[in-house]
């Protein structure tokens, strides 16, 4: 990894944590780990997530709620300093538990999701404070996942990443948190960066895991 960016010159880099698209309950197995009905990211990064908070040894319950922020920390910290160019900047793209199926994350899934908030109000407000010219930003998608859409969430999601990466820095974008609550605000931040759907490519297919037996293609 560390030859690779080497080579390779870094300008924009979108770091996304607990966002649901990719996943739906099933009885299936995968090569990395099982899906289970109301399962979250959890499961695949080998967070105890369904076992009681208060049956946790505490050593057990340090290591599991922190795994998600503790893996976004190591992943900035190696690509921030490789970023390069005009208007280079880093966004977090994060979820609120509302594309969950059946509702609520589970307990460990809801601690590890505040952590990575947490982290990146830190990164934001740190790196708008000291003036940098990274531009680093949150988007928080708060809409609830519905079957029947002519295209999926992810696909406004991953356009809206690609626009703000090539779009030119706005006044209050440094340190900004969009959040996307419903499809109006999703809208409405597509039109403010004048962001166009290109009709030419054509869309993943879903559940893009099952056909590989890996989490891909989620934005």
């Amino acid at each position: 990894v560390t030859e690779t960016l080497a080579s390779r010159s870094l300008n924009h880099v979108v770091a996304h944590g607990a966002v649901r698209w990719w996943a739906r309950p099933s009885g299936g197995s995968f090569d990395f780990y099982e899906y289970k009905p109301g399962c979250d990211e959890s499961y695949s990064i080998n967070i105890k997530a369904r076992q009681s908070l208060l049956e946790m040894p505490t050593a057990e319950f340090t290591n599991s709620s922190a795994q998600l922020a503790s893996l976004h920390f190591s992943a900035a910290q190696q690509l921030m300093p490789r970023l390069e160019g005009v208007g280079r900047s880093y966004t977090f793209v994060t979820g609120d538990g509302s594309g969950k199926p059946g509702g609520e994350r589970t307990s460990m899934g809801e601690l590890n999701s505040h952590h990575v908030w947490g982290l990146s109000a830190a990164l934001r407000h740190e790196l708008k404070r000291d003036g940098s010219d990274i531009v680093c930003r949150e988007i928080r998608v708060g809409i609830p996942v519905h079957e029947g859409l002519e295209r999926p969430i992810s696909e406004d999601i991953g356009n809206l990443c690609a626009g703000l990466a090539s779009a030119s820095t706005k006044a209050g974008d440094a340190g900004r948190l969009i959040r996307l609550d419903c499809f109006e605000t999703l809208d409405e931040a597509l039109e403010d960066y004048n962001i166009a759907v290109d009709g030419s490519i054509k869309p993943l297919p879903h559940h893009m895991c099952e056909q590989h037996g890996a989490l891909i293609g989620s934005l």
